[in-house]
């Protein structure tokens, strides 16, 4: 679950690049009871084995039994029955196919991903909790006003520099720290798994961007 409350499947464990030459896989992979018939020997694994183990994993989720024990009976039904299809001919042939039948179940789920802004809110909101909203809109309000002076009696340029140079360091940080638009994954140092390694490198980004910053500052 990252920072925004959303839910993220990885697995990588059987990764393999498609080959058009190939009619079956070198080797059996897959985790019984999720592993479609082709990753078995049958014909080669592509994008829509990985749709039949996402029916699966579905039916699992909604009724705590593989397919085989219980089929799930409720509004994903058909989804779930095309997902587990023995035949990847009449799987969903890609995960947008999947994507578009699921989102037409949800109007909201579809409303909801079709604002591309909200890819962009700064970290505080992406949640959309009163709880961390509040505290969030402080924050910016305060660095706002002390990028405009209103924390400085009769400011000189120096001091209007200064402002936004203080202004601007607090909201990079504010960003980092946040892990605005997953950085936190992007940026050396900090995507290390190790938590000592990790804030080692927040610490030496934060005191490279004060030392920009500083050096930034009228004479």
């Amino acid at each position: 679950i990252n920072n925004d409350n959303i839910l993220k499947l990885v697995d990588f464990d059987v990764s393999r690049i498609y080959k058009d030459s190939s009619s079956t896989d070198t080797e059996i992979l897959g985790t019984h009871g999720y592993a479609a018939p082709e990753q078995f020997g049958f014909r080669q694994s592509d994008a829509r084995t990985d749709i039949y183990s996402l029916g699966v994993l579905m039916n699992v989720m909604l009724t705590g039994n593989f397919p085989t024990d219980n089929l799930y009976q409720g509004s994903l039904a058909p989804i779930i029955s095309k997902c587990i299809s023995l035949d990847p001919d009449k799987r969903y042939q890609t995960v947008k196919e999947l994507k578009d039948a699921l989102l037409k179940k949800e109007p909201e789920a579809t409303k909801f991903n079709a604002n591309k802004l909200d890819n962009f809110k700064l970290p505080g909101f992406r949640s959309g909790k009163l709880v961390f909203k509040i505290p969030a809109l402080i924050w910016y309000s305060f660095l706002i006003l002390t990028a405009i002076g209103l924390f400085t009696d009769s400011p000189t340029f120096k001091d209007r520099v200064a402002d936004i140079l203080v202004t601007t360091f607090f909201i990079l940080a504010t960003l980092l720290l946040g892990n605005y638009r997953n950085i936190s994954n992007k940026l050396p140092i900090i995507r290390s798994d190790r938590h000592l390694i990790k804030f080692t490198g927040y610490a030496l980004y934060l005191l490279l961007m004060l030392i920009i910053m500083a050096s930034l500052l009228p004479a």
